[in-house]
């Protein structure tokens, strides 16, 4: 199993789900608030018929041409634009309604609604900043209406027996609840969804420490810590285990002769070669370059097999032909062989016996096995 190794490749991932999530919601909000002001924006300037006609409809007509421009450039625009028009366009509805109907218009909900979609593109303080100063606003448009200052553009029994109030204070309240709730499912599935894309990039990258790119099996830091885990479990368990080091004969002159792509398939097929030939419960590793590593143990039930016959083992499956591109490919190996000691043995000192072991090989001829013992 190949895997890609490119860890900014992978965080670069999370942040285009990011991007991508971010600009769903952002373009959810602007759908949803054209919607409400092409059913609203009439509702509420049909108050002009009964009550006169009223700086605030200029607003709330002004605000609908923007949403609709919006609506139509969202997938041109980026993301703090379109949120920034919307907040602009609601903010300013807001304090329209807040000093013109006081308590019964929809002020207090825009700003509420502006607050919450500050909250979609802003920092925490300047979300706190918003929704201060439209508390600060309703207060003084209470105090307004209170004191007298302010006063509404008609009887309040009148006000309150219109339909057309009534018809925008309905629609306007349940259409801001059903875009609140589309954008907060809307990130509660971005949540699961990065939750379920870290879990994945998380796994892969513990794969990446411990195994190796190219062939998939373990790595050299992987192989130190079973090696090591098995030398402290040995006594416990009144076990044997065994360590083989194999080093490639004639790889350098296939990597220099038919390219390092053909070099990566024969060390894939020496991988899988060598798979083949253990059981389940054993180690195979690659730890260099064109050296790979097989620890044996006699945990389960199958006994530990012959050092030397496995060892021989060894050497036909490495030495097997492998096909590459109408060409054969071929390389020995010399293996250095090693029992696991029971008592103050670890990975380095059998490596280091395994190591020499397999370099005495090499300097008899190649392609062979010794073992050493501790």
């Amino acid at each position: 199993m190949t895997i890609d190794s490119s860890s900014p490749t992978r965080y670069r991932a999370i942040g285009d789900v990011l991007k991508g999530e971010a600009e769903r919601a952002a373009n959810h909000l602007v759908v949803g608030s054209t919607i409400v002001a092409c059913v609203g924006v009439p509702i509420s300037v049909s108050r002009a018929f009964s009550f006169g006609w009223s700086v605030v409809y200029g607003i709330h007509i002004a605000g609908l041409l923007a949403m609709l421009l919006i609506c139509l450039l969202r997938h041109r625009l980026a993301v703090r634009t379109k949120l920034g028009v919307v907040l602009t366009i609601a903010s300013g509805v807001s304090l329209s309604a807040l000093f013109n109907t006081g308590i019964y218009g929809n002020g207090a909900l825009w700003g509420a609604f502006s607050v919450f979609v500050a909250s979609m593109f802003l920092q925490r303080r300047s979300i706190v900043m918003i929704a201060a100063g439209f508390l600060g606003l309703y207060l003084l448009s209470g105090y307004g209406f209170i004191s007298g200052r302010l006063s509404l553009p008609a009887d309040p029994m009148l006000y309150l027996q219109s339909p057309a109030v009534w018809g925008s204070a309905i629609f306007g309240s349940f259409f801001f609840l059903v875009l609140i709730i589309i954008v907060y499912t809307n990130y509660q599935a971005t949540t699961q969804h990065l939750i379920l894309e870290l879990e994945t990039k998380t796994k892969q990258l513990a794969m990446m420490a411990d195994h190796d790119s190219l062939t998939g099996l373990p790595n050299l830091r992987s192989a130190t810590a079973h090696t090591d885990a098995i030398i402290a479990r040995l006594p416990l368990a009144d076990s044997s285990a065994a360590l083989f080091f194999i080093d490639l004969d004639g790889f350098k002159a296939i990597n220099d002769r038919h390219g390092h792509d053909a070099g990566d398939h024969l060390l894939k097929a020496v991988a899988a070669a060598l798979l083949g030939i253990v059981r389940s419960g054993d180690i195979v590793a690659r730890v260099g370059g064109d050296e790979f590593l097989i620890l044996l143990t006699d945990f389960g039930e199958t006994p530990l097999p012959d050092l030397e016959k496995f060892a021989q083992r060894i050497i036909e499956a490495v030495g097997a032909d492998v096909r590459y591109q109408g060409q054969v490919l071929k390389v020995g190996a010399s293996v250095g062989v090693t029992p696991l000691g029971k008592e103050r043995d670890s990975y380095d000192a059998a490596v280091k016996r395994a190591d020499s072991a397999m370099y005495q090989v090499k300097n008899a001829g190649r392609n062979g096995y010794r073992v050493a013992h501790q």
